[in-house]
């Protein structure tokens, strides 16, 4: 799985978990100020993304997660890993 297939797929995932957001998706977007997403919102992703993608993102390791990009890169590479 590719870079971009990744994004692509934690962005449809935001995007379920975050219906009500209309506005575009980029690795630049951050998850609070831009995506609309509170701390609840946030771990609902996460635990979305590890059951997509097969993996186990430890607790310490959320706070990395500010943007889009963040996550698609943590994911790309736990993936390799």
């Amino acid at each position: 799985m590719t870079d971009l297939e990744v994004f692509e797929r934690i962005e449809s995932l935001i995007r379920e978990i975050n219906d009500e957001f209309a506005g575009p998706v980029e690795t630049t977007s951050r998850f609070r100020e831009d995506l609309d997403m509170d701390s609840l919102t946030n771990l609902e992703l996460i635990t979305a993304a590890e059951r997509t993608f097969d993996i186990q993102i430890p607790y310490e390791d959320l706070d990395r997660f500010l943007t889009v990009g963040d996550l698609t890169g943590y994911v790309a590479r736990a993936r390799v890993a």
